[in-house]
């Protein structure tokens, strides 16, 4: 990051290898997530200062790519509990229901169009793994990454949790060092 905001283009380098054990449970994902959100967050804003619109040197894409992070990301992740207050306030709580689910068959709507463009594109035939990812994805996403993200920001902000953090998985530490750490 102190290279882009001096001005240098970082490069795609396709040769690179890269191998990472996935998580295998849903409480080992959000574990997961939780790390690399509030690692980011403290990496890009509090390390970084990414909060200011301009630096000097930085090149359109990245500058682009910092407001996206913000705009499309931070804001909405932070203001969710908000906005749903707002939403039951606005509508009171059966009405508030009926509009969440609308807006979620919208998305679930737009994720099946979304996969079935992607089995087009690359000649494949939808299949049911294919129509279970597009039933799955907007729950997958727009709730369950969506409430992680939000504890994740949240402890970030408020406990800066991750001020000790070496952002490497305790399971990997102990692999690693066993018990010298």
């Amino acid at each position: 990051m102190w290279l882009r905001r001096l001005g240098y283009l970082i490069r795609f380098v396709p040769e690179a290898w890269a191998e990472t054990d996935g998580p295998t449970s849903g409480i080992s994902l959000l574990r997961q997530r939780a790390r690399w959100d509030r690692d980011a967050l403290r990496i890009r804003f509090m390390t970084y200062g990414e909060l200011s619109f301009f630096h000097r040197l930085e090149r359109l894409p990245d500058t682009l790519q910092r407001l996206d992070f913000i705009v499309f990301d931070l804001v909405p992740t932070l203001s969710l509990p908000f906005y749903l207050v707002y939403i039951v306030l606005m509508f009171g709580t059966a009405d508030a229901a009926l509009f969440l689910v609308a807006i979620y068959v919208l998305l679930l709507w737009i994720s099946i169009f979304n996969i079935a463009l992607a089995f087009v594109m690359f000649n494949r035939s939808i299949g049911l793994f294919g129509l279970g990812a597009a039933l799955i994805f907007p729950f997958y996403q727009g709730v369950y990454l969506k409430c992680a993200r939000f504890f994740s920001y949240s402890s970030e902000i408020i406990f800066a949790s991750s001020r000790r953090d070496d952002f490497v998985p305790p399971r990997v530490r102990r692999a690693l060092f066993g018990d010298r750490i």
